[in-house]
């Protein structure tokens, strides 16, 4: 058994697969996509030439790993199964997303590895075990949910896949090396999708990346006497995008605070410099208040901690922020007009009457809500706003909480917050320590990240359960943790 699990050895029985498996799928690949869109052509090929390369590197899993933190912005799918709706809902079928690939892979390594070391698993139950009670809700509340047994199993795949995610980042990540080159490609991330959006305004609209997720138009919104085109990237809607930029600042902002050489120090300033207008060109008011929220909180504190110099710190992050936030206001029209402008009932009007709808839901289904993915199915039988809100905008409510709530359950929704408490305070622990002089800094811009994160969720959902770079964050943090114990 050892010679078998030897590290030769599961590189050729990976690779033998991987021939196998090529041959196959390229002969089926090929006939399916003669009759289908161009775009699944251009996928076979660049996946063809993703998996020969792939053959020939060295270290593949650490290639993976990097790989899939690049594709988490990407909205690159494919649905073997697939049901049209003529209404919203996140989940119509079982998708299988690019990321899946190379996530697939690396469990795959980390399995074979495990059988031939039988190393330790950090199982952090303070984490899983909440997130896997939640899960429990999930697959309770789908009894309630009449939909095909794929589109249940497709949903469940994506709640699923998060555990697994941090999981193995926790206990993968323990050379600094590496945990710091995974943060590079993550700023590499949001200054790429800075750019696509900066590119989407210079054109006035898309820029030809649907395949890669991006929108088939702009979204606009009503902002006084003229309409703003808001810019989504790869990501899809701009609301999105400004989530993951905000969080992303929070991560750069504090890893300026690292020692480190001067070219260095000139190249972590560059993801801020896109990230920057690019957030502002979102148009998104709950990212840029927690945007603002999370980094004064992040700049005081990495800025303090660095220097000792509390009172110091705190006048000048004040300043700074205040001087950026009342300069975009005076010199952007655009800025101002989205922030104080009339946007015609799209923005609070819209939001609290959806909210007295969920509150609604929640009433009459406290236990297990009405089913994952099933709240726009069912969500006009309770409408009882004033204006009848859902029969014009039937969307799930604009906030994370209530959302969860309404469709798992009260007692979920609580697991959920108690999660997000011992989350932040890992983080909170960990920005405290002294015995290491980096990763306290990047608990702080995690952190900040997370507390902006939480806070913009209070105007916005996001199906949390079915999203997976958040959890690739925590499990990021959950691996400082573990190299820290050791």
């Amino acid at each position: 058994m050892k010679i078998l699990y030897s590290r030769y050895n599961i590189r050729l029985i990976f690779e033998l697969f991987f021939i196998i498996f090529v041959g196959l799928f390229v002969a089926k690949a090929v006939l399916q996509t003669s009759a289908m869109e161009e775009k699944w052509s251009k996928a076979l090929i660049l996946g063809l030439i993703g998996v020969t390369g792939l053959i020939v590197i060295p270290d593949q899993e650490k290639f993976l790993l990097y790989f899939a933190a690049f594709l988490l912005p990407f909205s690159l799918s494919f649905n073997p199964v697939y049901i049209e709706r003529n209404f919203f809902r996140p989940v119509n079928g079982f998708e299988i997303k690019a990321f899946d690939f190379p996530l697939a892979i690396i469990i795959f390594f980390w399995v074979m590895r495990l059988m031939r070391t039988r190393e330790k698993i950090q199982l952090h139950l303070c984490i899983t075990l909440p997130y896997l009670i939640i899960f429990g809700f999930c697959v309770a509340s789908l009894t309630r949910v009449t939909a095909l047994p794929a589109v249940k199993a497709g949903v469940l795949f994506l709640v699923l896949k998060n555990p697994i995610i941090f999981l193995y980042l926790a206990n993968n990540l323990s050379e600094r090396r590496i945990l710091f080159a995974l943060i590079g490609v993550l700023l590499l991330n949001g200054s790429l999708q800075s750019l696509i959006a900066i590119a989407q305004y210079a054109k006035g609209g898309p820029i030809g990346l649907r395949m890669l997720g991006e929108m088939d138009n702009l979204y606009a919104s009503k902002s006084g006497m003229e309409t703003l085109s808001r810019m989504g990237g790869t990501v899809g809607h701009p609301n999105k995008l400004a989530l993951v930029l905000a969080f992303l600042l929070e991560v750069n902002f504090a890893v300026l605070f690292l020692n480190a050489s001067t070219w260095v120090r000139w190249i972590r300033i560059l993801p801020i410099l896109l990230m920057l207008p690019a957030i502002i060109l979102t148009y998104s008011r709950s990212a840029w208040a927690s945007l603002v929220l999370g980094g004064t909180l992040n700049v005081y504190w990495c800025r303090s901690k660095k220097t000792q110099q509390k009172i110091i710190s705190a006048l000048l992050v004040v300043g700074v922020f205040s001087t950026v936030a009342g300069a975009s206001i005076a010199l952007i029209p655009s800025v101002r007009n989205r922030l104080f402008a009339d946007d015609g009932g799209s923005g609070d009007l819209v939001r609290e009457e959806l909210k007295i709808v969920a509150k609604n839901i929640i009433y009459h289904h406290y236990w297990l809500g009405v089913g994952l993915n099933n709240y726009t199915s069912v969500v006009r039988k309770f409408d009882n706003s004033t204006t009848g809100v859902t029969w014009g905008f039937a969307m799930p409510v604009h906030n994370e909480y209530y959302l969860t709530a309404a469709e798992i359950g009260i007692p979920a929704a609580v697991v959920f917050v108690i999660l997000l408490a011992v989350i932040l305070f890992i983080h909170i622990k960990i920005g405290f320590e002294d015995k290491d002089k980096e990763y306290p800094y990047i608990a702080i811009g995690f952190l900040c990240g997370w507390i902006g994160w939480a806070f913009h969720h209070k105007n916005l959902f996001e199906y949390v359960f079915f999203q997976h770079d958040i959890w690739f964050y925590l499990g990021i943090i959950l691996a400082l943790k573990n190299n820290l114990q050791e």
